[in-house]
């Protein structure tokens, strides 16, 4: 038996990952890249996972309701036909199957090749699992070599980290099967290996992608996915931006310098009072303690966010020995940024 421990991973991730401007681009990611998949083979369809019960139901709404058109499933434990939706959509015609971890450890559905991560659980061995139903080979299917998995995620650090240990696993993949094709007896009188499949892609949200080789940014994967739609191209916008590489063609705008003159005289410089520094490093600590805050999951938006900022700016004044009110020097203004800076360490 599989066991993972869940409970204490993640949990700063649920306010996040349930608000509405976070999740809905997620999902309308996930239904592209299953549209894009789709061009391929009518086959093809993605698996969403959320954190529980009541999430799945509102991105089953969501779906029905802004893409009327596509099939959609919902595989959850208080559902009594949770069991025959499962084995339905390894055999139906459908696009998209939403879930609280049931499409999980020994599900398979080869056709499943774009997996939407919309859960909090963070575990390593978690996360491979809800992934690797997005990494069967598909026999009926394309090759092996030009099948792939796209995940669409949020872009935490945790998240981060579990991509890099993707790649990791897809460097060991590929050294396995440039020792050993399919095909290929293990062995004198040995079985016949079977086809293995890898990590090929990642995406992240906020408009960023990566893949093994390199990270794209948000204004190129813009672009690529704009000519895309011109040529009603299904690639991932990472081969698509190694073939315009390899033909040497920059993804840039081609910016035409203006005629040369002499530089203009820079205004001079008035020097700045201690109360105007003091007022811009305050504003500074403000960004720190928010940066924080976002990275462990309380946004603007969360319940609780003033009570959060309150309690933050209350350990970085007691570290620094000064309030915003009494660091009336940059030196003492200066030593709250500096406790600022390290929140991770003194609230972590």
């Amino acid at each position: 038996m599989l066991e993972y421990n869940l409970s204490d991973d993640g949990s700063e991730l649920v306010p996040v990952l349930r608000d509405e401007d976070v999740w809905k681009p997620l999902v309308d990611r996930v239904v592209a890249k299953v549209r894009d998949k789709q061009k391929f083979h009518a086959s093809y369809r993605g698996l969403i996972s959320c954190i529980e019960q009541r999430d799945a139901k509102k991105v089953k709404k969501y779906l029905e309701e802004r893409y009327p058109a596509l099939r959609v499933g919902l595989a959850v434990s208080s559902e009594t036909d949770a069991a025959q939706t499962l084995e339905d959509f390894k055999h139906q015609p459908m696009d998209i199957l939403v879930t609280v971890r049931m499409a999980f450890i020994g599900y398979d559905c080869p056709q499943i090749t774009v997996v939407g991560i919309l859960t909090n659980y963070r575990h390593s061995g978690h996360l491979s699992q809800l992934v690797g139903r997005g990494l069967r080979v598909w026999k009926e299917g394309p090759p092996p070599r030009e099948q792939s998995c796209v995940i669409v995620a949020p872009d935490d650090p945790k998240m981060e980290e579990f991509l890099r240990y993707l790649r990791e696993e897809e460097q060991q993949g590929l050294a396995i099967i440039e020792r050993r094709e399919p095909g290929e007896p293990d062995g004198p009188g040995g079985t016949v290996q079977e086809e293995i499949s890898y990590i090929d892609k990642a995406y992240a949200t906020n408009t960023r992608a990566s893949d093994n080789e390199r990270n794209m940014e948000a204004s190129t994967l813009t672009m690529i996915e704009g000519l895309k739609v011109a040529v009603d191209s299904g690639e991932d916008a990472t081969k698509l931006l190694r073939l315009l590489d390899l033909a040497g063609l920059a993804v840039q705008e081609q910016v035409v310098p203006d005629p040369r003159s002499a530089p203009p005289a820079p205004p001079p410089q008035v020097p700045k009072t201690e109360r105007q520094q003091v007022a811009e490093i305050n504003a500074k600590v403000k960004d720190e303690i928010t940066s924080y805050l976002h990275l462990r999951g309380v946004s603007v938006k969360a319940p609780g966010y003033e009570q959060a900022v309150t309690n933050a700016t209350g350990r970085v004044n007691s570290v620094a020995g000064y309030t915003s009110a009494e660091a009336d020097t940059v030196d003492k203004a200066d030593r709250r940024l500096r406790a600022a800076k390290a929140l991770s360490r003194y609230l972590g």
